[in-house]
């Protein structure tokens, strides 16, 4: 039994259609975290014919997505602290409750990103920094019902 191998089925790729058409652009949510760095600190580059106000709401647009995907990456430890503390606190009875205050708070978590989404063409609010009041709130909440518990 042989195996094949690339060497043994030459392939041809027509790429005439890919090569001269220009730049390929990606979107935000497509970039990997480096190029969401990189296009920041070198944004300049990014849109050299934009104006200043384009170019702000562009670098908002990447700040929101960075800090979208820290504040999603942190959330679960958000929940397990709140987890932890309705553990503690609520009995079996109660536990409707606490899944609920958990519901409540995805669906805080993806209502604040839908809205610094919908804000970021207004870099002076700053919606970059809104996404993170859920997950503030979360580990407070997390923090203060743990210190009751003891």
């Amino acid at each position: 039994f042989v195996h094949p191998t690339a060497a043994h089925h030459p392939m041809r790729l027509d790429m005439s259609g890919l090569i001269g058409r220009g730049k390929v652009v990606k979107k935000r949510a497509d970039l990997t975290m480096m190029e969401l760095i990189g296009a920041l600190r070198y944004g300049r580059e990014v849109q050299m014919d934009a104006s200043l106000e384009n170019l702000a709401v562009h670098r908002m647009s990447l700040q929101v997505e960075v800090s979208t995907r820290l504040a999603l990456s942190f959330s679960c430890y958000a929940f397990v602290l709140l987890g932890a503390a309705l553990g503690v606190k609520i009995h079996r009875k109660e536990s409707t409750v606490g899944l609920a205050l958990i519901l409540i708070l995805v669906l805080a978590f993806f209502s604040f990103i839908a809205l610094a989404d919908s804000l970021v063409s207004r870099p002076g609010l700053r919606p970059d920094l809104i996404v993170w009041i859920p997950f503030l709130v979360a580990e407070t909440i997390g923090f203060a019902l743990i210190h009751r518990a003891h």
